[in-house]
């Protein structure tokens, strides 16, 4: 098992985005998965002051109040998308070409003519 961290950042601190800021804090003490230590490291909302609220709360090392800074930070691993169905396909879409791991809430867009493709 590696020791090196994973980074983890949410992006949405509003309740949805909150609590999966707590569950990242709070997956190491309750599920023994042999995994590497999780480090808490950027909460992105447009409003400012959620982000750093969350940030504070949960104990993540910054706020940001624009979701690109997550993509383009090569430092961060994982990111939990918890924002507007709306918005969820743009940014899962470019965390992915970041190289990032995406869990994004359902529903991945907010209509059928939105909606990805289904892989061939």
């Amino acid at each position: 098992m590696s020791t090196t961290p994973l980074s983890v950042a949410v992006i949405g601190a509003g309740m949805a985005g909150t609590t999966h800021a707590n569950a990242w804090r709070q997956v190491g003490t309750v599920f023994d998965l042999g995994l590497p230590p999780v480090r808490l490291h950027t909460i992105a909302d447009a409003y400012l002051p959620f982000a750093e609220d969350a940030a504070q709360r949960y104990g993540y090392e910054r706020a940001v109040d624009d979701w690109r800074v997550v993509a383009e930070d090569p430092d961060i691993d994982i990111v939990s998308i918890v924002v507007g169905n709306a918005l969820h396909r743009e940014i899962a879409e470019a965390l992915i070409r970041a190289g990032k791991h995406v869990l994004c809430e359902k529903p991945l867009a907010d209509t059928l003519e939105s909606a990805p493709p289904p892989a061939p």
